[in-house]
């Protein structure tokens, strides 16, 4: 399957291509504001791009032309104190960004068979307790395929 990861070279979205990426054809999408390209380097350049999620026209292009049977959206702002101090700008990108990709998969994308958005209070959760959680998270990401 053609996976697409936004926010693909965070915490959890690096885990989550890990996990794929032997079965699939794994792309990751990421600005690089909070992820790191080191996180994702088993990913060629070819299956990584380097572009915001809230970059509308460029997404569309990328679901038109790539037709992504699955899509995990983690693309967001993840920190707390980023979200509290500009809560507009935080929700925006958050939400807006979900948007985007459900409207742009909606209209160019019938092989589309899931769309995941996890934010942050999974994030949280996660981070808590990594081992355990990002076990049952992968798991439960497995089954739903």
């Amino acid at each position: 399957m053609k996976i697409l990861i936004t926010g693909g070279a965070g915490f959890i979205g690096s885990h989550l291509a890990e996990y794929f990426i032997n079965d699939n054809e794994v792309f990751i999408l990421d600005n690089l504001s909070t992820g790191h390209r080191s996180n994702v380097d088993f990913i060629d350049d070819a299956h990584f791009i380097e572009e915001d999620v809230m970059h509308k026209s460029f997404v569309t292009e990328l679901i038109k032309q790539k037709q992504f049977d699955i899509v995990i959206h983690l693309a967001a702002v993840v920190s707390v104190v980023e979200t509290i101090n500009n809560p507009i700008n935080s929700q925006s990108i958050n939400i807006d960004s979900t948007l985007n990709l459900l409207e742009a998969n909606r209209q160019y994308n019938a092989k589309l068979k899931n769309l995941f958005s996890l934010h942050l209070r999974l994030y949280t959760v996660i981070q808590m307790n990594y081992q355990n959680r990002l076990k049952h998270l992968l798991i439960l990401n497995h089954h739903m395929l």
